[in-house]
């Protein structure tokens, strides 16, 4: 009888034993991290459907911070299936590694999207300009400028964008010329660009789109113009003062606005002849304003 018991006990232990080691066999199998190169299709396929950020019907029950999140753990591990799957036949996963590329910022992720901005796909070149921009490094300046000439719109206006982010000086001439393109969003975001290069070069172009038929453009120019803050702008500036019949009052505001910012007391004058004899009481009003910011600032 004891040896019968002895063995039920036995034989017990082991199965419990087994049963302890397939259990944790099964706990370490489920909780262990998913390799990248499962997770990031998997993210990416997540990413398309789901309909809170991307306006795409389809949801998978998690919202796209939660998305975002799983690929910031992931971090620079991403980065070679990103980069695989900007070769993949959809598009739509396509544009989505280009963008989570640009959010990353490897280096390891230049190359590949160069070589994306020549996509077929008109949001996925735009995506892989956007990127290049996001990481800002200098050796993607070269690609970036030949993408001011890309027959395609939105990736002429993103590559005047990322253009601006990286912030370098050699860009200023493409830029420059960006301002005669004949689509409006171009010519606004090189007007933008060029206001955050820092360079004297941009000064009398911005002045010029002053002047631009669209009031997007015009707006660039001259908040670029007041962020440059340079006073080798007054004399072109107050060039640009004259009513001559022009009907774009807007441009002349934003000239006396910008004269009172800078602060220069070569502007008085001028002001003053504003003051005198304009016939828009709101130039007036605005040059009375100016010249009161300049006698304050002691310039």
């Amino acid at each position: 009888m004891r040896k019968r018991r002895k063995k039920f006990i036995v034989v017990g232990i082991s199965v419990l034993f087994l049963c302890a080691i397939g259990l944790g066999a099964f706990l370490l199998w489920w909780y262990s991290p998913e390799p990248p190169e499962q997770a990031v299709p998997r993210l990416l396929e997540e990413m398309k459907y789901s309909g809170r950020s991307l306006d795409i019907y389809f949801r998978t029950g998690r919202q796209i911070e939660e998305i975002q999140e799983d690929f910031r753990r992931l971090g620079p591990r991403a980065v070679p299936p990103l980069i695989s799957a900007l070769n993949g036949p959809d598009g739509s996963i396509r544009w989505l590694a280009a963008a989570v590329l640009g959010h990353i910022g490897d280096a390891r992720a230049i190359q590949p999207l160069i070589l994306a901005t020549k996509d077929p796909d008109d949001v996925v070149a735009g995506a892989a300009v956007s990127a290049l921009g996001e990481i800002g490094d200098r050796s993607a300046v070269g690609c970036l400028v030949a993408s001011l000439k890309d027959t395609r719109v939105p990736v002429r206006y993103l590559a005047a964008q990322a253009l601006g982010r990286i912030g370098d000086k050699g860009a200023v001439d493409p830029l420059i010329e960006v301002l005669h393109d004949g689509d409006i969003s171009p010519r606004a975001y090189a007007a933008e660009a060029l206001g955050k290069l820092g360079d004297a070069r941009v000064i009398g172009p911005l002045i010029g789109a002053l002047r631009d038929s669209d009031s997007w453009v015009r707006r660039e120019a001259a908040l670029s113009l007041g962020k440059l803050g340079r006073h080798e702008a007054v004399p072109e500036l107050i060039a640009a003062l004259p009513d001559n019949g022009a009907p774009n009052c807007f441009m002349r505001l934003e000239v006396v606005r910008l004269l009172g910012e800078l602060g220069d007391r070569r502007a008085k004058t001028p002001l003053e002849e504003v003051v005198r004899t304009d016939r828009y009481e709101e130039m007036k009003d605005a040059a009375r304003l100016a010249l009161k910011r300049i006698n304050d600032s002691g310039n």
